[in-house]
């Protein structure tokens, strides 16, 4: 089963392009999942949504989803047909924070446009306002923050005039909120005002059945997009998928997914066209792993005839068990059998 976000159906003819280009986005990246995580969390969007006004907290590591989940927020609820605006708290210079987050007057700063300008919760008047990564909000915009949510108005940089919004906030972080708090860099009042609802978003490793079924996704969509015609994935592709540890998550299989179509040609995703996820660390020694230790020569080296020797060292250590060698070298089957063949060694060569 899917767990995806239902397309919004567009009811008002008059939209802002930010919002279209929303809808477009929505439509490209379902929420795919059939992990039982995702899916009480998929139970527990449904419900958020029906309340317009509730302030939502989305926690997770980088590359999770958090924004897919903020506009699944958006457009199953009320305020699907206004605009759902996004603002990344921590890509801003800490002195103009305050002006994107409300605008600012004509004549307030020099640099600013003459008319003035609208901030984000204007912007997002009557629909969603995303604040990613939250937790690198200066404390100042943090007080007036609390304030705005609090009271539902805030004043323009410069301005003496009190203004209104219907805005439902949706902040998201890549680290915890509550630790945060209480170490002192983010205030525990506004850290209690968002944190009424949580979601937190499990990593992909913690999620292994998702995995392929997120690679299908996507090679489905990079199919279209490149015209390929990759219809599977090999067993031995799926075993290097399942055991990639996948640090940047959902982000970073889809951008392997990409590299792999935008490269290669054929039916199936083979596991000679992951190779690459294995061939940093995991095929040499670290500086100093298990009390041994790898100096570089004076004259230097010929890596590949160093990972050659590696490998067949290990097949000889292991006595030509393919899996056990792997595991003397920390890498998977599938990618020592890829080195073997890339390399030329015969079963005879790596025994004798």
């Amino acid at each position: 089963m899917n767990s995806h976000c239902q397309t919004p159906v567009r009811q008002h003819s008059k939209v802002t392009s930010i919002y279209e280009r929303s809808i477009e986005s929505f439509k490209r990246d379902r929420f795919i999942s059939t992990s039982k995580k995702i899916l009480e969390i998929f139970q527990l969007i449904k419900r958020i949504a029906k309340v317009p006004d509730v302030t939502v907290l989305i926690e997770g590591e980088t590359g999770t989803g958090k924004e897919l989940i903020a506009e699944c927020i958006h457009y199953m609820g009320h305020r699907r047909d206004a605009p759902f605006i996004t603002l990344n708290s921590g890509a801003i210079p800490s002195g103009l924070v305050e002006s994107e987050l409300f605008g600012y007057e004509r004549g307030s700063f020099t640099g600013g446009l003459s008319r003035g300008k609208k901030g984000k919760f204007e912007i997002a008047d009557g629909g969603t306002l995303v604040l990613d990564e939250i937790s690198e909000l200066p404390l100042e915009a943090q007080t007036k923050l609390l304030r705005v949510l609090e009271t539902r108005e805030f004043y323009r940089v410069g301005g003496t005039r009190s203004i209104k919004v219907d805005v439902r906030v949706i902040a998201a972080s890549n680290k915890s909120l509550e630790e945060a708090a209480r170490s002192g860099r983010f205030r525990e009042d506004l850290y209690y005002r968002l944190n009424v609802s949580r979601i937190t978003i499990p990593p992909l490793r913690e999620r292994k059945e998702d995995i392929i079924p997120i690679a299908l996704f996507y090679i489905n969509k990079f199919n279209e997009k490149f015209g390929r015609q990759v219809r599977d994935i090999s067993d031995e592709a799926r075993e290097i998928l399942l055991s990639n540890p996948w640090k940047g998550n959902v982000r970073e299989l889809r951008n392997v997914i990409e590299r792999v179509l935008l490269a290669e040609n054929g039916q199936v995703l083979e596991a000679r066209h992951l190779a690459f996820l294995e061939s940093g660390a995991s095929e040499l020694p670290a500086q100093s792993v298990n009390g041994f230790t790898l100096k570089l020569p004076d004259k230097g080296i010929h890596l590949d005839t160093l990972i050659k020797d590696l490998i067949v060292q290990a097949m000889k250590k292991s006595g030509g068990n393919k899996a056990k060698a792997a595991r003397y070298l920390g890498i998977s089957k599938p990618t020592l059998v890829y080195r073997l063949q890339k390399y030329g060694l015969a079963d005879d060569e790596t025994r004798a």
